[in-house]
């Protein structure tokens, strides 16, 4: 437990508490009853896992609660090895007792104010602070039976699971954790994940003429450049999805994105990780039309994974792209034949509104982590929207970050057939090997010109060569020319589509985007946009009245999945932290 504390830098206060008290905690352990030594191991790791989690979130430890923690493990545990046919009982007395207990909320008085932060100047003297997330639900052994296990790891309870790295551990105690609703990171079984069949390619062709009035009276009472965050927009410009599942259609070509490594120097590597970026948009935008992807909800998360054949992630920057036509689906056909590259994303924050998602793929040791908001403005007869924040690809096996950002998008013709048109300069920067590449998405001239141009120099800043350009449509054909003359062609429209695996709705939580959205989305394809404006309303006043409670419990909004780093957001285990 000392090393458990130690190594999540605990300090010394609480490590001088443990150690000074030892024999008194071992004591509280086992004086009830001589125990196997089984038990004692078990209450350890269950223990170590409370610690863990105190220390994320920052909860001043003391004996006391130390004590208790540690003594209703034991006792619940103990209970299980004497003779819980029916696996442990989600329901017991015991449960509830701890559970209550860490619910009940705790009045800190001012003059603690140093163990939980300050107090925001106008406060009362007195704040409440709301408990944090806790392990506190049950215990499942590989020696129950499957039924068994299912029942203790029912979906319908929701709720999340311990940092992968403790499941490690505690798997081979044959331990599973289960934590409060919405409190923290969740399991999520690769055979539970099925092929999306779901298309949610929009096909109306523009706007009609009542909904033409909504906008227009929407417009009148708009100014040039005004922010648009706060503005609540009329129900039949979205589209069906989340904003955080279309960060994950950004993902659609894998087989490219995993190709970068495979790069054999880093020039190589700069450049493919270019021709990935400029490839992601298409798919990320599902056709022309302009509509608007879901504001997520805070704490909403999307989980996703893609499955791609070995065979098809060709090393080679010069290596021909597959004749295989954008219909095609590529399916992995053995699973131990193929990478996996898994996908989570969540909304961190409602004001203002940052989406974060992180991808990996441990057999390539590359992951991708990126928090971004958005912000809206009002442009006449378009809507622009910026991507703040930024990107950071990490090659493990070569020690390379890649660093980039995002380009802004516009909604134009917004009176007649709304289309969409990437615009601004993107960076991408990899301060190890000197190498950046800039990317210019052009907006089309008023007068003349063409649609969704784009253009990219990929720049050895040392000796200040450019080694690679290109040019074409982010929506179309791209042409590169490289430093030894050669060239390249790509055409997105060609490029083989990965389908998603995802969960069907009754394994997903309820705040997984789809699960969440999903009478909305259901109101909008019945074309009922009444409906669909209800449903809507109801999710959004459910956020605000949540804000509300917060704000007046002095309590801040703790993401699952994402911790934040100044000014950014990381992933709470991501894989570098494992090599």
């Amino acid at each position: 437990m000392v090393d458990v504390t130690h190594s999540y830098n605990g300090n010394h206060s609480a490590i001088g508490t443990i150690l000074k008290d030892k024999d008194k905690i071992v004591e509280h352990v086992t004086s009830a009853v001589p125990v196997k030594s089984t038990i004692i191991s078990q209450s350890v790791l269950l223990l170590s896992a409370w610690i863990h989690d105190e220390h994320r979130y920052r909860v001043p430890f003391s004996l006391m609660l130390f004590r208790k923690e540690a003594k209703s493990l034991f006792e619940d545990v103990k209970g299980y090895q004497a003779g819980a046919v029916g696996g442990l009982d989600l329901n017991s007395s015991s449960l509830q007792a701890r559970s209550q207990i860490r619910r009940e909320e705790e009045v800190v008085p001012l003059s603690k104010k140093e163990s939980w932060g300050e107090v925001p100047d106008g406060e009362s003297s007195r704040c409440v602070k709301q408990p944090f997330h806790q392990v506190t639900a049950a215990v499942s052994f590989d020696s129950m039976s499957e039924e068994q296990n299912k029942q203790v790891l029912d979906p319908e309870r929701k709720e999340g699971f311990v940092p992968s790295d403790l499941l490690h551990d505690l798997g081979a105690s044959g331990l599973r954790l289960l934590m409060q609703p919405n409190s923290g990171p969740e399991l999520v079984l690769s055979e539970d994940e099925k092929t999306d069949s779901e298309d949610k390619e929009e096909t109306e062709l523009g706007v009609m003429e009542d909904q033409r009035s909504i906008i227009l009276h929407l417009i009148s009472q708009l100014k040039l450049g005004m922010d648009l965050t706060k503005v609540v927009l009329p129900t039949f410009i979205l589209e069906k999805r989340s904003l955080l599942e279309m960060y994950a259609d950004f993902m659609t070509h894998p087989d490219l994105l995993l190709a970068i490594t495979a790069g054999a120097t880093p020039e190589e590597r700069v450049i493919c990780f270019v021709e990935y970026y400029l490839t992601a948009f298409r798919e990320g935008r599902k056709g022309a039309l302009a509509k608007k992807p879901y504001n997520p909800i805070i704490g909403e998360t999307f989980h996703c994974s893609w499955e791609v054949p070995r065979d098809r992630v060709k090393p080679k920057r010069t290596a021909p792209p597959s004749s295989a036509g954008c219909q095609e689906h590529p399916v992995a056909e053995d699973p131990s034949r193929s990478y996996k590259l898994r996908f989570v994303a969540e909304q961190v924050s409602h004001h203002p509104p940052i989406s974060c998602f992180y991808c990996e793929c441990k057999e390539k040791r590359l992951c991708v982590n990126t928090h971004v908001w958005t912000k809206s403005k009002f442009m006449g007869m378009s809507v622009g929207v910026s991507m703040i924040g930024e990107g950071v690809l990490k090659l493990l096996e070569h020690g390379e970050e890649y660093v980039f950002t995002l380009p802004s998008a516009y909604a134009r013709s917004i009176l007649t057939i709304p289309w969409v048109e990437l615009g601004g300069k993107v960076s991408i920067n990899c301060a190890k090997t000197g190498y950046s590449a800039t990317v210019i998405f052009h907006t089309k001239p008023f007068y003349g010109g063409k649609v969704h141009r784009v253009t990219a120099e990929v720049k050895h800043n040392p000796t200040n060569t450019i080694v690679c350009k290109a040019h074409g449509e982010w929506n179309g054909i791209l042409e590169f020319t490289y430093s030894n003359g050669e060239t390249k062609v790509i055409d997105t429209t060609t490029l083989p589509v990965y389908p998603k695996r995802i969960r069907p709705l009754e394994k997903q939580g309820p705040m997984e985007s789809r699960n969440l959205w999903q009478e909305v989305t259901r109101y909008l394809h019945l074309g009922d946009i009444d409906a669909a404006t209800e449903q809507k309303r109801q999710l959004e006043e459910k956020q605000r009245i949540e804000e509300r409670k917060r704000d007046s419990l002095c309590t801040a909004w703790r993401p699952k999945y994402f911790i934040q780093e100044g000014d950014g957001w990381v992933y709470f285990n991501p894989l570098w932290k494992a090599y």
